[in-house]
């Protein structure tokens, strides 16, 4: 088992646990809140694995909300704020959250703002939210088409990350998570990266051992960087590389193109942009069965412009993006309009 700590500048203390098996030990990890209240936030199409929770945990209420992007919405977070009040949850409730990356972003910001928060642990069962969305203490919801406008930085209580619920992931799952792990390695580690290169096919094989030591180096990596910088005010502005324009063509296509296709893409497309390249990543990508060309459909300059310009990493009205000059050095570029005519 991997154990990290993370303290969050509020005083927050997060356990954050990597291990095959997990699954077994829930109930011994979240029992000092069972005479305060437990709920079970789960995404429907987990309902056999929240039934098996639910079993051993006994909860209070268990709680169902899509993990879909579209749930991520205020109109959503009070519905599932009524049900909780209405199941007499307090301050002193523990919110168990289980699902993907787009339900742990929802759950996290409920419990942050259920009577000004409560203790929340998050259970990811997707590649993606075990790398990415379980660690560090950001939770978001969108605001009509723009995405993450309202959230916070909280971090939560307990992370378990089961790398045995990967292993009935679909192909598609498979190839989210291993864009975010790309491009972690990419522009923060070149040992890593050349280690994805090397295991890549035994990742989309969903070999266990590989899927659990790709899980355990993608929450370290991340880790290392939150711990210099919760509150994303220098180095944690690494982990956006591709994502500027990734989440503009999240919100130009309404969400058709999924987060880690969009970040494949924006990853490849920011380094255009800028005037870099890099054969490695594009490889690695092409490897991972990735795409990495904005879809000729979406080639809509001023519409990509104008969401990236709205998205919250804009500073001043000037579009700046992180993105590796070589593999595991990144750098700070400002970007203009003008340049996505060097896409491809």
């Amino acid at each position: 088992m991997a154990v990290f700590v993370l303290d969050g500048q509020d005083g927050r203390r997060s356990r954050i646990e990597v291990a095959r098996g997990l699954e077994g030990e829930l109930e011994s990890r979240v029992a000092d809140y069972r005479d305060s209240g437990l709920f079970l936030l789960h995404d429907p199409e987990l309902a056999a694995l929240a039934g098996r929770l639910a079993d051993r945990l006994r909860p209070r209420a268990v709680l169902a909300a899509t993990g879909a992007e579209s749930a991520k919405n205020l109109r959503e977070v009070e519905r599932l704020a009524g049900q909780l009040l209405a199941a007499g949850a307090d301050r002193q409730a523990l919110l168990l959250v289980l699902g993907g990356g787009a339900l742990l972003d929802l759950g996290s910001f409920l419990a942050g703002t259920y009577f000004r928060g409560i203790a929340c642990a998050l259970l990811p069962t997707t590649l993606l939210a075990m790398v990415d969305a379980a660690v560090g203490g950001k939770s978001a919801v969108d605001l009509g088409p723009t995405k993450n406008v309202l959230g916070l930085f909280r971090q939560p209580d307990l992370v378990l990350a089961d790398s045995d619920w990967l292993a009935t992931l679909s192909d598609h799952h498979i190839r989210q998570g291993l864009a975010e792990l790309i491009k972690m390695a990419a522009i923060l580690d070149e040992e890593v990266f050349h280690h994805l290169e090397g295991v890549i096919d035994d990742l989309r094989g969903r070999d266990p051992d590989a899927l659990e030591a790709a899980v355990v180096t993608g929450v370290r990596l991340k880790v290392e960087v939150v711990r210099d910088d919760e509150r994303e005010a220098g180095r944690r502005i690494m982990l956006n590389y591709g994502h500027s324009l990734g989440h503009a063509l999240e919100t130009v296509s309404n969400y058709r193109v999924p987060h880690g296709d969009a970040v494949a893409i924006g990853m490849i497309g920011e380094l255009e942009m800028v005037g870099l390249e890099c054969a490695r990543i594009e490889a690695l990508l092409a490897s991972a069965g990735l795409p990495i060309a904005v879809p000729a459909a979406l080639r809509h300059h001023g519409r990509l412009w104008k969401a990236m310009t709205h998205d919250k990493k804009t500073r001043a009205g000037e579009v700046r993006v992180a993105v590796p000059e070589r593999i595991g050095q990144g750098v700070i570029r400002v970007l203009r309009a003008t340049d996505l005519e060097r896409l491809r």
